[in-house]
């Protein structure tokens, strides 16, 4: 029976430490990092990554928690752990018209009361690169036709 006690003791650190967050970032307790490290994108657990809302990407912001986070953009991508995370990664694809989608790594990084309060895009001009979203007035602009093909490729973009 002491044998067990003594094992289990030994064994509960080593445990805590795999379930317990991987930080690549090494973020403060404010949860920021001086040069935020991204995983490599073959690791996502969601491989090729995923098409995310772009609309419900734009609502995330400082100050919220794991909770909201995962409502707007879901579960991380990547083996973060599960103790103590303080950075999540993901994985996202953005749908372009008439090219292949665009792949960009996304980090939150939250400070030790677990609340976001760093975020960044690798690269870090990503939605820079994406077309301007589809708008009634764009409509306006184009023939019908085309407007109605731009509604369908670009739908993700539409405010």
């Amino acid at each position: 029976m002491t044998i067990k006690l003594v094992f289990a003791a030994a064994a509960a650190p080593l445990l805590l430490s795999l379930l317990s967050a991987c930080s690549l970032s090494h973020p403060d307790n404010e949860g920021k990092a001086a040069k935020p490290v991204f995983p490599a994108p073959q690791n996502a657990s969601f491989k090729g990554g995923s098409y995310v809302d772009i609309v419900a990407l734009e609502k995330i912001s400082a100050g919220m928690n794991k909770a909201q986070i995962q409502q707007l953009i879901g579960h991380p991508h990547f083996s973060e752990g599960m103790v103590n995370v303080r950075e999540w990664d993901y994985l996202f694809n953005f749908p372009r018209t008439d090219q292949q989608p665009l792949q960009c790594q996304y980090k939150v990084l939250f400070d030790k009361k677990m609340v976001a309060r760093s975020f960044y895009f690798k690269p870090e001009n990503c939605l820079q690169q994406l077309p301007p979203p589809v708008t009634i007035d764009s409509c306006r602009v184009n023939s019908e036709k085309e407007c109605l093909r731009l509604l369908q490729i670009d739908r993700a973009f539409i405010k």
